[in-house]
């Protein structure tokens, strides 16, 4: 995943896009050593990055936004799927 995909994904995010038929289950354990490489849409890892960094009062922690980010430049490939 590229920094412009990164992006791409947090303004999806922040459109309140539903994302409630996203199943982001391929990247659980992304963050743990051995994970392979997968290819996913670029609605799943904006799925995963609002689990993973969207506060309870609808702000994003900082910290966990960059952890994510480094976590899914090694272990993530965005397919340009319509």
């Amino acid at each position: 995943m590229t920094t412009n995909q990164f992006n791409q994904a947090v303004l999806l995010i922040k459109s309140e896009k539903d994302f409630s038929g996203v199943d982001d289950s391929i990247l659980h354990g992304c963050g743990l050593y051995g994970f392979e490489r997968v290819t996913v849409t670029l609605e799943v890892a904006a799925s995963m990055i609002r689990h993973y960094a969207m506060q309870f009062n609808g702000e994003f922690d900082a910290h966990a936004l960059n952890e994510i980010k480094a976590i899914l430049k090694n272990t993530c490939l965005i397919c340009d799927c319509p």
